[in-house]
């Protein structure tokens, strides 16, 4: 599980990191309608602190979360999809725009947002699966509490590079 995460949050962080990339080099060319579109996507991809990262630092900090608290959370993560869905084509629109001055390399990694999006989102829902039901030992609940470490980690970093990325394109 733990594997999974890692794996899925490193390559979204890839993805951004080569979009960042792209955003702050000058000699590349990104017009206005597609910086919008960016920034759009960015703040539907970006993980908020009201909700699955509360629920991790609920379990790092040792706390059993109720069955309605992670039921919740999972209901939010469905309904969430279908603008995901659009923020992830929104990207790929970005990327198709005749005023883009972008080599194929730095496109297909900004493509693996996509993929590293709904991997991120994959592993979170198994995560929450398993927090449905209550920890049989110590041993059990500490390797949620492990599992919910790397997980909060990961969005972090993630967080942390929507950031850098949403901050150079505002300021172009």
């Amino acid at each position: 599980m733990i594997t999974t995460i890692v794996t899925a949050g490193m390559g979204l962080i890839d993805a951004l990191a080569a979009l960042a990339t792209i955003c702050t080099d000058g000699t590349k060319v990104v017009d206005r309608v597609t910086v919008k579109q960016i920034l759009s996507a960015l703040r539907e991809i970006y993980f908020y602190d009201d909700r699955t990262l509360s629920l991790l630092e609920k379990t790092v900090d040792g706390e059993e979360l109720s069955f309605e608290e992670v039921d919740r959370a999972l209901g939010g993560l469905f309904r969430g999809e279908e603008t995901i869905s659009e923020a992830l084509l929104k990207l790929e629109q970005a990327e198709l725009s005749p005023h883009n001055d972008l080599s194929v390399e730095a496109w297909n990694k900004l493509r693996g947002l996509s993929g590293g999006k709904w991997h991120v989102r994959f592993a979170i829902k198994n995560f929450l699966y398993d927090l449905a039901t209550p920890p049989t030992d110590e041993s059990e609940k500490a390797a949620r509490i492990e599992q919910a470490k790397q997980i909060r980690a990961q969005i972090l970093e993630i967080n942390a590079r929507i950031a850098v990325i949403d901050s150079s394109l505002r300021g172009r």
